[in-house]
């Protein structure tokens, strides 16, 4: 039985815009152990398990008993969408959303929507926090540049087909235009756009302010406005950004 669709990065339910990763959250809806799509073409049945949207089968990305996540079609905003998902049991009850200009969402380290985000100091892979033993983190400071993993960024200048991974040889840019900030700070972004070799993974490259707000737990979040100007927020998640080096 499905019980919500959800952002996968924000876990709000402000789930669907064009190419977006959906959880779909409820019970039974795989048997086996969780999974997840590990090549460059995710299926349409993982598991046995299939998601329709508006009658037709949708990319598969990852099951388990209580989540099975999913692509939102590239539609235009305002278009009904009705999920189901079927198993070996039968066929869940019909979930209706519908789809947006865009849904940001950025992710976070435990998969809540809240707390650390995935944050890296960009070509390192450290993660912008406090250093641990358990991750490769480390403060981030002013003017240093981050990437920022999310999802529900929009359309994009480039077509990618539906359940496959963004291109190496060519960076797909989002058509609109992304605002990150930092502790309400605006920072300067490089780049927002689909991160090469996954599906329906967008990632901000963004430069934090020289002035920015030093501290373990810094707010940042992302923020499109719509052609209607209507403000779509993404989630609020935290970094670290030390004082700079003297």
């Amino acid at each position: 039985m499905l019980v919500s669709a959800v952002n996968a990065a924000s876990q709000a339910q402000t789930a669907c815009s064009p190419g977006a990763v959906v959880t779909l959250l409820g019970t039974g809806l795989s048997a086996g152990q969780p999974q997840q799509a590990t090549a460059l073409q995710a299926p349409l049945v993982m598991d046995g398990v299939q998601v329709q949207i508006n009658g037709e089968p949708a990319p598969v990305l990852a099951t388990s008993s209580t989540r099975v996540n999913s692509q939102c079609p590239v539609v235009d905003r305002g278009t009904a969408l009705q999920i189901v998902v079927r198993n070996a049991t039968g066929i869940s009850n019909a979930l209706d959303s519908t789809s947006d200009y865009a849904a940001p969402g950025i992710f976070t380290l435990d998969s809540s929507g809240t707390g650390q985000g995935m944050i890296a100091l960009a070509d390192t892979g450290e993660l912008a926090m406090l250093s641990s033993a358990l991750v490769a983190s480390r403060p981030a400071q002013p003017g240093d540049s981050v990437m920022i993993l999310s999802t529900g960024l929009g359309a994009l200048d480039t077509a990618v087909p539906a359940g496959a991974a963004a291109p190496f040889d060519v960076l797909v840019r989002v058509q609109s235009a992304v605002q990150v900030y930092f502790a309400d700070q605006p920072g300067e972004i490089t780049f927002a756009g689909l991160v090469p070799g996954m599906i329906g993974m967008y990632q901000v490259v963004a430069v934090i302010p020289p002035d920015a707000q030093a501290g373990d737990d810094i707010q940042v979040r992302l923020e499109i406005t719509a052609p209607d100007g209507r403000p779509l927020e993404s989630n609020r998640v935290t970094m670290a950004i030390e004082a700079p080096l003297l």
